[in-house]
């Protein structure tokens, strides 16, 4: 705010405050922009009341960083991690989560009403102020080794995967080791991300598939023929891991 102050010399209109966002949005970092603006909203807005002075400017968009860097994981290694996986449930697990995008807490936290199995769509039910589910799908390869799981399973847990901290570290470890590579949920995360803007995904789409839309976006797609539609952009990408 002072910076501003000196800015506009004491007199303060919107005319100013809009050339001095521009001029940060300019020569400052995306995430450095918005944290200007959450100032200014929070003063004008909710201090003095005059939401007039910055109606209109939005946060700058801030895209994941997909450069590809030497030890990024290919298609190639991802398919080499599954080769080391020992049994359904890990095999399941990590398709499941290169194939949807999701969060590791979301997978962990999957219940089994949160799979429409027609469309092989996932709708985790998890909404926050930081963090909002996406509506996403998995492939049919996943849907193989999920389907051999869960018929594996002799309980009547509602989670989708029972598997414990030390054991799903484990898997992330060897994986990582067997390829040479680190592979983690947050890496597969990533790469999904970016094979998906590879194989012609528009970004709205891809943050509808893991929960960065705003949550008014997303509700709008709580519909049978929205999830058709959703559906229908998942599978023209192809991902598929093992062929």
């Amino acid at each position: 705010m002072r910076k501003l102050l000196n800015y506009c010399k004491g007199d303060v209109t919107r005319e100013k405050v809009i050339k001095f966002l521009e001029k940060i949005k300019e020569t400052r970092t995306p995430y450095q922009f918005n944290n200007y603006l959450k100032a200014f909203r929070r003063f004008f807005k909710d201090f003095l009341k005059k939401p007039e002075f910055i109606s209109g400017v939005k946060y700058a968009r801030i895209r994941p960083k997909f450069e590809i860097l030497q030890d990024f994981p290919s298609l190639e290694d991802i398919r080499k991690g599954f080769e080391v996986l020992d049994n359904n449930l890990e095999k399941a697990i990590y398709l499941f989560l290169a194939t949807t995008g999701l969060r590791k807490s979301e997978v962990l936290n999957l219940k089994k009403d949160n799979i429409i199995w027609e469309y092989r769509a996932v709708i985790p039910q998890h909404f926050s102020r930081s963090k909002r589910s996406g509506i996403t799908f998995f492939n049919d390869e996943t849907e193989y080794y999920l389907k051999k799981y869960l018929k594996e399973r002799k309980d009547n847990d509602e989670r989708v995967f029972l598997i414990g901290d030390r054991r799903f570290r484990k898997i992330w470890v060897k994986v990582s080791s067997y390829v040479g590579k680190r592979i983690t949920p947050q890496v597969l995360r990533k790469w999904f991300a970016f094979e998906m803007r590879k194989r012609g995904v528009p970004d709205s789409f891809i943050d509808i598939f893991q929960g960065r839309a705003p949550k008014s976006v997303l509700e709008q797609y709580y519909t049978p023929i929205k999830i058709e539609e959703l559906k229908k952009v998942y599978d023209k990408a192809n991902l598929h891991i093992l062929k």
